[in-house]
Parts: structure tokens; C-alpha cells; sequence
């Protein structure tokens, strides 16, 4: 194995904090959708109808456009107090532009500030559930990058402690075609067995490493099992 024990740490502090980014991401997602069902789950409903609508167009920075409606409601509690244009938080299942001024609609209320309202009903639906999905199968392959990395600085730290001690040779280094890295390529001669060992490694950077052609770095070999063996690029 050839790496570089400060890379493969900072790789993992990068990895711990998508994986955190995620978990922010999710917690929120799963937070504002409990919010919204028990809204639901405890409001009273009843019929009104839609005193205007307004919709704005947001466009990213990728080119792409998220247009949000906001629906403006006309309705009158179960105690019969009326309320007017009053701005919906939730849209339930209401989608688009196919509801037009005067189009009735189930409105839900909070009994206890009726001028929290909801329409339509809880949508639960299956988008959601299949960002939430794509978010933790993210997470799943990150976290397993984490505990690979983790099991790597593992066995490097066992090789540099109870390992023999050599050195290795850098015979090249070339820049990966078509995206940035670096494939570096050593030789060393095991101590072990004599046997004459070639093995390569992708890094993103060699600038912090101090490395090139023909410099020698430390390699480490299991006294057990030969075939193991660790070079350090730093």
C-alpha cells in the first residue's frame, strides 16, 4: 500500500463533515415534516376558498428555476369567525396553477391560531420520501469511506510501530488525463524475501508532500506476513 497519512486524515475530516452536512440535512427535512403532519394531524378543516394567488420565480445558479406558489384564502372557522387573504403555510397536495380567485378548497386551522392554515391535506408524498432515501444512501456510502479510510490508518499506524523498517523509491509521477491527481509510482525490494515490489497510488495534490522522481521515502513491512507492507509518502 502506498498513501500519505496526512491526506488520508484530512480526506477523512472531509468525509465526517459531508456525512454531518447530511445528517443536518436530513434531521431538518424529517423535522419540518413531523411539523407539517402533526398541523394536520390536529387542525380542523373546513371549506374555503382562494382569494388570490402569487407566484415568483427563482432561478439558481445552474440555470435551473424553482417557482413557488402562495395561496391566499378566504374562510370561516367552525365558531364562525371569517378570515380574509390569509396567507396558507402549508400547501398540502396543492400544486400549480390550475386553481384560480373563487376556486373552493378544504382549509385546515389551527384551533388554537386559526390563521395558521393548511390546505388540502398532509402530502406525504412520494418525492419526499424518495429524497429522503437518495440523502441516506449518500450518507451510507460516505460513512463506509470513512470506516475504510479509518481501517487504512489502522494498519499503517500498526506497520510503522511493529513493522521492519526500509526504504522505496519514487520511479514516477503523471498527471491524471482529463481531471486533477496525480498517479505516483514506487519500487522497493522487500527485506523479507527480496522480492522486488512495484506499487502505485492516486492523490489529488503532491504540492504539500515535497515529493519527486527518484526521492526515497520509508517503507514499512509486515514481519509476519510479507505481502503487507505500507510506503509512506508523509
Amino acid at each position: 500500500m502506498v498513501a500519505s497519512r496526512k491526506q488520508l486524515k484530512n480526506a477523512n475530516t472531509g468525509l465526517v463533515i459531508i456525512i454531518l452536512t447530511i445528517g443536518l440535512v436530513i434531521g431538518t427535512f424529517i423535522f419540518i415534516s413531523l411539523a407539517e403532519y402533526n398541523f394536520y394531524k390536529n387542525a380542523d378543516k373546513v371549506i374555503g376558498e382562494i382569494n388570490d394567488i402569487t407566484v415568483s420565480t427563482h432561478r439558481g445558479r445552474r440555470g435551473t428555476r424553482t417557482t413557488t406558489y402562495r395561496y391566499y384564502i378566504n374562510y370561516t372557522t367552525a365558531d364562525g369567525q371569517k378570515y380574509n387573504n390569509v396567507l396558507a403555510k402549508y400547501n398540502g397536495g396543492l400544486r400549480g396553477t390550475n386553481y384560480s380567485k373563487g376556486t373552493p378548497v378544504i382549509v385546515y386551522y389551527n384551533k388554537s391560531n386559526p390563521r395558521e392554515i393548511g390546505l388540502v391535506g398532509y402530502s406525504a408524498n412520494i418525492t419526499s420520501i424518495v429524497i429522503l432515501v437518495v440523502f441516506g444512501i449518500i450518507a451510507i456510502f460516505v460513512l463506509g469511506g470513512v470506516f475504510k479510510n479509518l481501517k487504512r490508518l489502522k494498519l499503517i499506524n500498526f506497520l510503522i510501530n511493529n513493522g521492519i523498517r526500509d526504504t522505496a523509491v519514487i520511479t514516477n509521477i503523471e498527471t491524471i488525463r482529463g481531471r486533477k491527481g496525480y498517479v505516483i509510482s514506487c519500487s522497493a525490494v522487500n527485506p523479507l524475501n527480496g522480492q522486488q515490489i512495484f506499487a502505485s497510488c492516486t492523490v489529488p495534490t503532491i504540492k504539500n508532500l515535497g515529493i519527486g522522481i527518484n526521492y526515497q521515502l520509508n517503507a514499512y513491512f509486515d514481519p509476519q506476513e510479507p505481502e503487507i507492507y505500507f510506503i509512506d509518502l508523509g
